[in-house]
């Protein structure tokens, strides 16, 4: 969180002690790249998610003479975001919500809407659906530490530091395993598209 956005606030908000709004920032820093990913559930558009986070953030230093302390900081702040985000679902007006996935009811398999981009022709679409697949199959391969690491920084857009946190390594280790990963993917991208030309 911006520190300038805090000392903003800090005129406006109730008396809290020092520790209080250290672990506010604290928290509020290591939290956002999964706080962003948490909004991103709801929408898909990064600007938007982005808002909805600082405002619930906002609204969160607003209130931390209220926080009891009864859960983390991070929980509650998470807690905060997401009741963010519903009301910005709610208020939305004219639009429909369609979750992309869904759990279908006889076996428990997730399904994936997946609907065609407006501006793809068919084989962009096919290229595009062979290289999700290709990458998906070639992830799978990765041995689990270095798929860990994809997974957080790559697809959950996690920082490395975030990560490292996550999965309690050190930040050197986590850049290794996502340097790893990305070079045996590419090595297998490579293999694959120059068998297939030749």
């Amino acid at each position: 969180m911006n520190t300038s956005m805090v000392s903003t606030e800090l005129e406006s908000a109730p008396a809290v002690s020092e520790a209080q709004i250290d672990t506010f920032v604290e928290a509020a820093e290591q939290q956002r790249a999964q706080l962003l990913w948490l909004v991103r559930r709801i929408t898909p558009h990064r600007e938007e998610a982005e808002d909805i986070v600082q405002e619930a953030l906002l609204k969160a230093f607003r209130n931390l003479a209220q926080f009891r302390g009864d859960a983390q900081m991070s929980t509650w702040l998470r807690a905060i975001v997401q009741n963010t985000a519903r009301d910005w679902l709610r208020n939305r007006k004219g639009r429909m919500y369609l979750p992309l996935e869904q759990t279908h009811p006889a076996d428990g398999n997730t399904i994936v809407f997946d609907p065609p981009h407006p501006a793809e022709s068919p084989e962009e679409r096919c290229a595009r659906e062979e290289m999700e697949w290709l990458l998906r199959s070639e992830i799978g391969k990765l041995n689990p530490a270095s798929r860990r690491a994809l997974q957080l920084c790559v697809l959950d857009e996690l920082s490395h530091r975030a990560a490292a946190n996550s999965l309690n390594v050190s930040l050197i280790t986590i850049k290794s395993r996502v340097y790893s990963g990305k070079q045996k993917l590419k090595r297998a991208l490579c293999m694959h598209f120059g068998k297939e030309n030749s």
